[in-house]
């Protein structure tokens, strides 16, 4: 399942919120057509990614399957990362995609003229550490899904 298919499950972001560890906030990510950023409330929580439009949703937006999925940092949007996800299969209806996430704020101007050199400065590296804070997090994820499936996969 990914992206804006209607088959999503009907999983309220406070379920996952209060169920699980806090690997979660906001981020803007870009959608598929839509090159624009999108505030959305990201969960990251067994194996996926999911993205709200808030933390009071009933349904994700979308969810973001993250087993052998490549997480890196991300030169098309500021302070982005990225997530390549799916495999080339057509007989499944899966594809490869990317998706651009930037944690938000980095898609705000915060009125920049008014800031000071050393804001702007203390601005950006909040960006960066949020950035690699949510990489590592998505990597990690992706490495016990990983060390998951190896585990419960049958020996032949």
């Amino acid at each position: 399942v990914m992206g804006n298919e209607k088959s999503l499950p009907k999983i309220p972001a406070a379920d996952l919120t209060r169920a699980f560890d806090k690997r979660c906030g906001w981020l803007c990510k870009t959608g598929l057509n839509n090159t624009k950023l999108a505030r959305r409330y990201c969960i990251i929580q067994g194996g996926k990614l999911f993205y709200y439009l808030g933390p009071r949703s009933e349904a994700p937006n979308g969810i973001v399957i993250l087993s052998g999925a490549v997480v890196q940092q991300s030169d098309h949007v500021p302070f982005g990362f990225e997530i390549v996800a799916g495999e080339l299969s057509s007989s499944q209806h899966i594809m490869k995609r990317t998706y651009y996430f930037t944690p938000a704020g980095a898609d705000e101007n915060k009125h920049g003229f008014m800031m000071s050199e050393k804001e702007i400065l203390q601005e950006r590296q909040v960006l960066r550490q949020k950035r690699d804070m949510w990489i590592k997090w998505l990597r990690d994820e992706v490495a016990e899904e990983l060390i998951t499936s190896k585990v419960n996969k049958p020996k032949d």
